[in-house]
Order: structure tokens, then C-alpha cells, then sequence
């Protein structure tokens, strides 16, 4: 069996320098380090390559390995593009429209930012719990209750207060009233001005098409970072549409089409729009490598940062030994 593997990053920064230390991600010095690692078992590839190998059979190198960027973040621009160019490495970056071209704050990064504020996520939980009380009239909502009876209560990277906080902001209570309170919080603990903060947060045309230019892939990440699988089916198209607009914005003569899907969630109708638009690759968050002789190419696993080691000394994980065949897929 062959497999690629593709690894996933969103934040890369240098914590001496950032303002909000509580948020997760990797150091500058890590994501050095992982790319050590990377150099010493892996093959690096591009997404023009993976899509010739699934729309040609052109064959990818022995342990390919595909980096991919997701959210848009100007750290990718400030810190991981100049180490991806250094290598000779191509990145490919996964962007929002809606930050881009309109200077707003996706309702997944406020969340980040909130948590990473807030002085306790126990009493921010606590905080949420009671607002979705006090919204239960206006808005319709059920009691909250029932919300935690359903809600994931851990995640493979948050304790379970985050974890809750995270989905119920981020998918279940309705849009209207997560909305309501993720902006709430936002302004409250992170800032009331959200333009000037989407613009420190998030790269721009300028600098997507600096690294278009030299080797990196820009693609498509919706236009305002929804759960695609809880759309209608107009609302399903009309992302599509947007992510098509914003990506010919950046490069008119563009003709590989990747969608990366926001919370790796998508479902049969999102496809079959994605398709009539032209998209050759879809990635998802779903754990593990793929194995390309029988690879659903719109459906392509992933894996974390976190899942591997950050310094270049270390010996092959998991993941490692069994994308070089070194270990079976059942241990």
C-alpha cells in the first residue's frame, strides 16, 4: 500500500512576540524543526502533482508528503512562506474569501480569541451557559441541557470546558444565537475594532499573490469558514460560487481547483456542486493517511502538526513508520 500523507497547520508564531500566548499552534522554531523531521523520511509534494497522479496516474514519489495551511493567517505569510522557500517547499495555503475581502473576523477565530483571553475557560463556560438561559424566549433555543447533552465533550487537543464552549459556538445552537454571543464575547474580551484586527490577522490580495508567484498554491476554504454540511442547498452554492470568485480574483489563468472543507465537514450535495465547478481535490480533517490505490480524491485524509515530532533529532512516529510500510495500518 502507498500512501500520502498530508499534514495540517493553522497557527505558526513566534510566542515571544504574540499577544495572545494562550492561543494553540506551533512555535517558529517547532515548525523549523518539524521540517527537519520531515526532510529526513519524507518526500515533499505538490498539489499539482497529487492531481496529476489522480486525474493522469502519474505516479508520486516514494513517501509523499503535502503541507497544507489552513485559515489564511498573516503568520503564514510572515514566518512559514520565507522557511517554505528557503527548502524549495511548496505550501498550500487554504484561504476564506470573507476576511480577505471584507476585513471581518471568522466566527472560529473570535472563538480562539476569546478563549484565549478569558481568564478562565470553567467560568466562560459557565458565562455561555447562562446567556443561552437568558436567549431561550427571544430566540427559541432549547434548554441548555439539552444542548450539553449532545455536545462533544472532549477533543483530541481541548480539555472539555474548551471543547464545549467550542461546540457551542461553533455549531450547535443556532446561527442566529451563536452569532449573537460570539460577537458579544469578542468585543467584550478581544476588541470592538474587528476590521483593524481582521487586517493584523489575516493576509491579503498583496501578499497571497507574492506567494502565488513564487510556487505557493492558494485555495479555496468557503467564503465565511461554514460547517458546509449544515447549508442549504443555495447556501451550499452560493460558498462555492464565492470561493470560485475570490480564487479567480487572485489568478485569472488558474486552473487546479482545490477545496479544503471549513471543519473538514462536507456531504454529497456540497460534492456534486463542487465538481460541476471544476474542483479536483477536496481535504478533509479526517485522521489518518490516505492510501492512494483506492483514494477518493475530493475526500483526502489529514493529519495535525501535533501528530508529529517537532526537532529534527527525533526518531519516526507512528504516522512515519507506517506511511514508509514500516508498520501495519492495524497497529
Amino acid at each position: 500500500m502507498k500512501y500520502l500523507t498530508s499534514v495540517m497547520y493553522h497557527y505558526v508564531r513566534d510566542y515571544s512576540e504574540a499577544e495572545f500566548k494562550r492561543i494553540k499552534g506551533l512555535s517558529v522554531e517547532e515548525f523549523r524543526g518539524q521540517l527537519e523531521y520531515f526532510c529526513r523520511f519524507y518526500n515533499f509534494v505538490s498539489i499539482e502533482q497529487v492531481i496529476r497522479f489522480f486525474e493522469d496516474g502519474i505516479e508520486l514519489p516514494a513517501n509523499p508528503l503535502l503541507l497544507t495551511f489552513d485559515d489564511g493567517y498573516k503568520e503564514h505569510y510572515t514566518y512559514v512562506y520565507p522557511e517554505l522557500r528557503k527548502k524549495g517547499v511548496q505550501g498550500a495555503f487554504f484561504v476564506p474569501a470573507g476576511p480577505v475581502e471584507e476585513n471581518v473576523v471568522l466566527d472560529v477565530n473570535k472563538i480562539h480569541y476569546v478563549l484565549a483571553s478569558a481568564p478562565c475557560p470553567n467560568r466562560l463556560l459557565q458565562h455561555v451557559l447562562h446567556r443561552i438561559d437568558r436567549m431561550q424566549v427571544a430566540y427559541q433555543l432549547e434548554r441548555t441541557e439539552q444542548y450539553l447533552a449532545r455536545t462533544e465533550k472532549s477533543t483530541r487537543f481541548d480539555d472539555e470546558a474548551v471543547g464545549i464552549v467550542k461546540a457551542l459556538l461553533q455549531k450547535e445552537l443556532p446561527w442566529c444565537a451563536r452569532k449573537k454571543i460570539t460577537d458579544d464575547l469578542f468585543r467584550e474580551h478581544v476588541t470592538e475594532e474587528e476590521a483593524s484586527f481582521a487586517r493584523e490577522l489575516y493576509m491579503n490580495k498583496t501578499e497571497l499573490n507574492e506567494m502565488e508567484r513564487n510556487g505557493m498554491f492558494i485555495g479555496g476554504h468557503g467564503a465565511d469558514h461554514y460547517w458546509l454540511d449544515s447549508l442549504n442547498r443555495s447556501e451550499q452554492q452560493r460558498e462555492v460560487e464565492r470561493t470560485v470568485e475570490f480564487l479567480t480574483s487572485l489568478n485569472r489563468a488558474r486552473r487546479s481547483w482545490v477545496m479544503c472543507y471549513p471543519f473538514g465537514a462536507y456531504d454529497e450535495s456540497v460534492l456534486e456542486i463542487l465538481r460541476r465547478y471544476g474542483f479536483q481535490i477536496g481535504l478533509s480533517t479526517k485522521v489518518g493517511l490516505t492510501a492512494l490505490n483506492d483514494a477518493d480524491p475530493m475526500a483526502l485524509e489529514r493529519l495535525d502538526a501535533n501528530d508529529f515530532p517537532k526537532g529534527d533529532g527525533e526518531t519516526p512516529n507512528k504516522w512515519t513508520r507506517m506511511a514508509a510500510g514500516w508498520l501495519s495500518g492495524r497497529e
